[in-house]
């Protein structure tokens, strides 16, 4: 064939295939729908060490055989040639008394959950490494542990309630990329954490997040929209803080009983100060509020002192 039909064969092939498409097929290639709760239990079954549930195409680990585990534990990536996907509620909790005695955790990257109360109250541990796969963790899953540092895997976009509260040796904490809320009491009482990386796209700082914890000051990122109930309340070494342009909704006390806070700047996506924000937190000496603020309630201090006003 001449010139002609090898430009026209060229130009065919371009129309067809396209870096869009190619992109498509290869995220769809690998993507991996989460099973856990959405197959019908085959049997339980346990080896030396764990008990288990086997489902079609994933094993959920529901606790083990011992009394007490000890020291390192690794949770293994295959049982019964089957991935293990889950890790059950309180599989390794205790509730009227301590949780299993381990030290450390070790998950495996093709794990996606980690369920209700699973490590609530072991109190002897310290660190944990994350696998990349995770995608959720529950209610109080690491609540009361003695851990140290967290680093949140990158998939995960469920956290729930209280999942690392009262973790009173908690110092730093680095967020997942995915993750769009920091969850309703989730360092609670993390009476040492005074270091987070936010990473990911936070938009709502939910009831009492950061209830008690350590920070000197705290840098949010332009991305949170709704700060709410008691977010920051009880801070006690809070020194100055600073809410964002972007934060349009505030819920009340968000920064009650910080007893050592002395500068607070309101940003310009704020139009109110309604109900008390600030009760308790009576050292503050300087609110700056910008001028688009329009309505302030007499009792946004409580019973504290305002020392200084100043308006942009």
């Amino acid at each position: 064939f001449n010139s002609t039909d090898k430009e026209n064969t060229h130009l065919d092939m371009t129309e067809n295939i396209t870096p869009q498409s190619i992109v498509t097929e290869a995220i769809t290639e690998y993507e991996e729908p989460n099973p856990v709760g959405k197959e019908t239990l085959q049997y339980p079954s346990q080896n030396d060490i764990f008990t288990y549930d086997v489902y079609e195409s994933y094993v959920e680990i529901t606790g083990s055989v011992e009394k007490d585990l000890t020291g390192e534990l690794i949770i293994p990536e295959i049982l019964e040639d089957l991935p293990v996907r889950s890790i059950g509620d309180r599989a390794c909790a205790g509730l009227t008394k301590p949780g299993y005695s381990i030290s450390s955790l070790i998950l495996p990257d093709n794990l996606y959950q980690i369920s209700t109360d699973a490590f609530y109250k072991c109190e002897k541990l310290k660190s944990i490494t994350f696998g990349k796969g995770l995608m959720s963790i529950g209610d109080f899953a690491f609540m009361d542990t003695d851990i140290t540092y967290i680093e949140i895997p990158d998939k995960v976009t469920e956290i729930g309630s209280h999942a690392f509260s009262t973790c009173e040796n908690l110092e730093k904490v680095v967020l997942g990329k995915s993750m769009t809320s920091i969850p309703e009491y989730m360092f609670d009482g993390c009476s040492k954490l005074s270091s987070i990386e936010w990473n990911g796209n936070i938009d709502t700082i939910e009831l009492s997040a950061f209830y008690g914890t350590a920070f000197e000051t705290i840098n949010l990122p332009n991305t949170v929209t709704t700060i709410s109930y008691n977010a920051f309340s009880g801070c006690k070494n809070l020194k100055e803080f600073t809410f964002p342009d972007s934060v349009s909704t505030l819920g009340t006390c968000v920064l009650e009983d910080c007893t050592s806070l002395r500068k607070v700047t309101i940003g310009k996506g704020i139009s109110s100060l309604s109900g008390p924000l600030f009760t308790g937190s009576s050292s503050i000496s300087e609110l700056i509020i910008p001028s688009n603020v329009t309505d302030i309630s007499s009792d946004i201090f409580g019973e504290g002192r305002l020392k200084a006003y100043s308006t942009p």
